[in-house]
């Protein structure tokens, strides 16, 4: 047998095949998520000259961002954006005294709705994980935080801290 003779000039292009079947379809991804909060100050401290006292204690509301007023047009924003708010988590500085209780509720457009949940006596937390809870906006729409004071003498001051998951539309 002789020697292997040198290798040869390529040849040219061949023509392009069949475009191959399209793909399935992946996995949606995790979204745009957002967590929103705010602290409302000195609950149970003195609302001022102004703030209305119900029977059972006085009402403190928050925009999104924080803040303390006595009445939701002092402390509502509009939505800057459509979506859902769910999963309300709470947690106040001190503990709740014996005998009171600390509700934290979400206010759309100056009414209460499911969202909410009680830090108990002796405790500095709670939560609204319902997803039956979750509460829809649109652009139009305004939000407030309320905490109200259950035995409002019995309290001390505390901040009230909360945190809810926002999914934009």
């Amino acid at each position: 047998m002789g020697a292997t003779g040198p290798t040869g000039a390529t040849g040219p292009a061949g023509a392009p095949g069949a475009t191959g079947a399209v793909g399935a379809t992946g996995a949606t991804g995790p979204g745009a998520n957002t967590l929103i909060g705010g602290t409302i100050r000195n609950v149970n401290g003195s609302p001022g000259p102004s703030g209305p006292t119900g029977s059972t204690g006085p009402l403190w509301y928050s925009t999104m961002f924080g803040g303390t007023a006595t009445s939701t047009d002092l402390e509502d924003l509009t939505m800057p954006s459509a979506g859902t708010l769910k999963n309300l988590q709470v947690r106040t500085t001190v503990p709740v005294a014996a005998g009171s209780l600390i509700q934290v509720e979400v206010f759309k457009n100056g009414s209460g709705f499911n969202l909410l949940c009680n830090v108990n006596p002796g405790g500095t937390t709670c939560a609204d994980m319902d997803p039956g809870h979750a509460i829809t906006f649109t652009t139009t729409d305004k939000i407030a935080i309320r905490a109200f004071v259950q035995n409002f003498a019995s309290a001390p001051a505390t901040d009230v801290h909360w945190v809810a998951t926002f999914v934009p539309n």
